[in-house]
């Protein structure tokens, strides 16, 4: 240390300057040194106090980063499970259209007469074209064209000339008879299935009008190209007096016959006429068949001999009692669906 008399400098355990003889006191270097001491303890305290707040601070930090870490790979995960989530149902919508598509195609290419017969219905808004057709064969016909998308519902309001063709047909009294007979026959179980079926294809009332789609009208059209090749065969064996020809065709494509008669080709009275020319008795091909053309074969002009009416039949309609062409009670709705079907 230094003397404070001379400056010069002693051992810091000296009680006397060797120079000078000054005394030294003790007690301001105790003093001193507690002093010392505390403020080493309280820088001591403070640095402690400071590195604590460090290593909180760090903590908070990191606790912080691994959480948003956290969050994020959530997000990223839920991200990418709604992405392979959306890419699945993506693939089993597409997986799902290409199977309706199959079916579809299949549908179409099994169409039958009685789905032949309501587009063509549908085609020359013809009601009374169907009313031979049952109900419930009926209803899943219009099913099946719907799913195929040849039918669909009408997105307009009819116009007038539209709603008093259908009136002019509903006042006939084919529709009538029809109408009666669906009223007195109609049961619990059927009038549900009729509403299950209104429910299924979303139509309000059962009076909901229908309209041919494009491929509709498309699909006809091919229809009507193979029947027009088919009926100039038989025309042309026909006139040419070939029996053996017209049999053998008239044979093969025995189940186009309705669809001649639906379709305008020819009538119940000019079928029987070529028929019994050709040495064919009529009735015998005729006998199976469910479907055809009310104009000229099922009102009473293509009579061939059955009572009352039409094609073998007593009181009535081709080949069956009481009812329309090979069946009891046949026909469509209980006065409504005209519009439509």
């Amino acid at each position: 240390m230094i003397c404070i008399e001379c400056d010069s400098e002693v051992s810091d355990k000296a009680r006397f300057c060797g120079n000078c003889g000054a005394k030294f006191s003790l007690v301001p270097d105790f003093i001193q040194k507690r002093k010392d001491e505390f403020k080493e303890k309280q820088e001591k305290k403070r640095l402690e106090k400071e590195e604590k707040k460090r290593l909180e601070k760090e903590r908070h930090e990191r606790i912080e980063r691994e959480l948003q870490e956290r969050l994020e790979r959530k997000q990223k995960e839920k991200v990418e499970s709604e992405r392979l989530e959306k890419e699945n149902q993506e693939k089993e919508r597409k997986q799902k259209e290409k199977e309706e598509a199959k079916t579809v195609k299949k549908l179409i290419k099994n169409l039958d007469n009685t789905d032949y017969t309501l587009l063509e219905s549908q085609r020359t808004e013809n009601i009374l074209l169907s009313l031979h057709i049952g109900l419930e064969k009926q209803m899943n016909s219009i099913e099946k064209l719907i799913r195929c998308k040849l039918v669909k519902k009408l997105d307009r309001e009819p116009t007038f000339t539209e709603k008093e063709k259908l009136e002019r047909q509903r006042d006939t009294p084919q529709y009538k008879q029809h109408v009666a007979r669906l009223n007195r026959i109609m049961d619990k179980k059927m009038a549900e299935r009729l509403k299950e079926f209104c429910k299924k294809i979303g139509l309000k009332t059962p009076d909901d009008p229908f309209e041919l789609t494009h491929e509709g009208e498309q699909i006809l059209a091919k229809k009507r190209k193979v029947l027009e090749s088919v009926w100039q065969k038989l025309t042309s064996a026909y006139d040419s007096k070939n029996k053996q020809l017209f049999r053998e065709e008239a044979s093969k494509r025995v189940s186009m016959f309705p669809l001649f008669m639906i379709m305008g080709f020819a009538n119940g009275a000019m079928m029987g006429t070529m028929m019994g020319s050709m040495g064919m008795n009529p009735a015998t091909y005729m006998q199976d068949m469910d479907m055809a053309y009310n104009d000229g074969y099922a009102d009473g002009s293509g009579d061939f001999g059955g009572e009352g009416g039409d094609f073998g039949g007593e009181g009535g309609d081709f080949g069956g009692e009481g009812g329309d062409f090979g069946g009891e009670g046949g026909g469509f709705m209980d006065g409504g669906m005209g519009v439509g079907m």
